[in-house]
């Protein structure tokens, strides 16, 4: 952790980190994202690092997708094509290549969209969902957009401290933990 506090250039959000994550706001101009970056260590190791938009788009959805498609863009270009891609929640095989309908259906509550990469023991997903904590609340759905680095090898130790979530442990499920090397 304190690798990460003495190199981090970012302000510390104190608000937002706890226990063994590191929370900072920043900034990726080139993508144009207000973000959240977290570190998450476990046993002193560090096992996760996840990038959270902050951009508020308000009622232009697609600016969503535009978000999404901006990053994955970027990701492709260093890591070249994803291991996993998924659109779920959508029934219309039309709809995945209209971009407003994206946005719509993201923005109701119907769509997320999940890509991973499997890159030298590390697994990186790339996902865009509606959080319904917000809409329990009668306030809407607000858009989760977030790239996570995962060690595959120290994600044993997040378990036992928690952290276990999101589409790593779903595909460690459905794909033979040997092929995944170190």
């Amino acid at each position: 952790m304190e690798q990460v506090r003495k190199t981090e250039k970012s302000v510390l959000n104190i608000g937002d980190s706890y226990d063994n994550v590191l929370v900072y706001d920043l900034v990726i101009p080139h993508l144009n994202l207000k973000t959240q970056v977290a570190y998450a260590f476990a046993d002193n190791k560090l096992v996760a690092i996840a990038y959270r938009s902050s951009n508020f788009h308000g009622t232009n959805s697609n600016l969503y997708i535009s978000d999404y498609e901006n990053v994955q863009q970027f990701l492709i270009r260093k890591y070249h094509e994803p291991f996993v891609y998924k659109l779920s929640g959508l029934d219309e095989p039309d709809l995945k290549n209209n971009k407003e309908a994206l946005g719509s259906a993201l923005s109701n509550g119907d769509l997320a969209i999940y890509t991973a990469w499997k890159i030298s023991g590390t697994w990186i997903e790339h996902t865009t969902e509606p959080c319904t904590w917000r809409e329990r609340r009668g306030e809407g759905y607000e858009i989760d957009h977030r790239v996570t680095f995962r060690s595959i090898k120290l994600w044993h130790l997040a378990d036992d401290h928690g952290y276990v979530g999101g589409g790593l442990e779903l595909y460690m499920q459905q794909i033979d933990i040997q092929d995944w090397g170190d």
